[in-house]
């Protein structure tokens, strides 16, 4: 009886040592594995962020490489790699055409919709002078092609001679206008804001009578215009907003210094009330001196 006991022991004690050596086995396949995947999903990530980057800097060489006028100061950020901000500078004799535009969501889909828009601008040369015709021909493009995201778009025409400012604008932010002096800064008016592209084709707008329509302005020396998208001024912390807090008395404030002034104090102010980590939109803004 002692015999066979300790042989049934020493029987026990060989097969958990050879389920532990099995275990083991076993484990250590599953770590094998796990480091593969682990090394294939590492190569993919760095494939990832390599293509990313690529369209980042293609994306950037879709916005003007130099402006030539001191007199104009940009501010552009994305959310992320990638974003549906997008804004261009299309020179003509004596005029500037200023655009600027807002995709809805963000990431890649807005990316390639603001290119898009880039190529719909370089097509449309002979509506540039037209504000309204030209939101006309990027619409009739984009209608259908956005996988049902808008655009929200403003473009003016800047005459150096006549110092006007003719524009038309499709469902974007009214831009603001910044005396010179101590007279009060004003929001363009929201009655020229008409429906955004990409949402109707151009019969249908017709035929509700929605037409985007140019309206035009006389500068007054040394005035300014400051143009903006949505991410500047929804911000909010605290239950308010930094529009409606802040933007007009920041305007106000720093519309002594240039125009490229302006825009850096807006910036440092907007991430001042909420850390860009914690932004939720784009950011582009643009100011003009007239």
């Amino acid at each position: 009886v002692v015999v066979a006991h300790d042989l049934r022991g020493t029987l026990d004690r060989q097969l958990q040592i050879r389920e532990r050596k099995r275990a083991e086995t076993r484990l250590k396949k599953t770590m094998q594995a796990l480091e593969s995947e682990r090394n294939i999903l590492r190569t993919k990530q760095e494939l990832f962020n390599a293509e990313l980057a690529l369209a980042r800097s293609i994306q950037q060489q879709l916005l003007p490489v130099r402006i030539r006028e001191e007199t104009i100061g940009i501010f552009f950020r994305p959310l992320e790699e990638l974003g549906g901000d997008f804004f261009d500078f299309l020179e003509m004799e004596d005029s500037l055409g200023i655009f600027m535009s807002d995709v809805s969501g963000h990431g890649v889909p807005a990316a390639l919709i603001s290119a898009m828009v880039k190529s719909i601008l370089l097509q449309s040369r002979s509506a540039w002078a037209d504000p309204a015709a030209l939101l006309a021909a990027v619409n009739r493009t984009l209608c259908g092609q956005t996988g049902g995201n808008y655009v929200t778009a403003l473009y003016g025409v800047y005459d150096r001679k006549r110092r006007t400012f003719r524009y038309a604008n499709a469902g974007h932010p009214s831009p603001w206008r910044i005396p010179a002096g101590d007279a009060p800064v004003r929001q363009f008016a929201d009655e020229a804001r008409a429906v955004p592209l990409g949402i109707w084709d151009n019969e249908e707008i017709s035929r509700l009578g929605k037409e985007w329509k140019n309206m035009e302005l006389a500068l007054t020396p040394e005035e300014k215009l400051f143009f903006y998208t949505d991410g500047l001024v929804e911000a909010e912390k605290n239950g308010s907003s930094f529009g409606e807090r802040h933007l007009p008395q920041l305007l106000a404030r720093h519309r002594a210094g240039s125009a490229a002034d302006l825009v850096l104090a807006l910036s440092r102010a907007r991430f001042r009330f909420r850390a860009d980590s914690d932004s939720e939109d784009d950011i582009c803004m643009i100011c003009i001196t007239g």
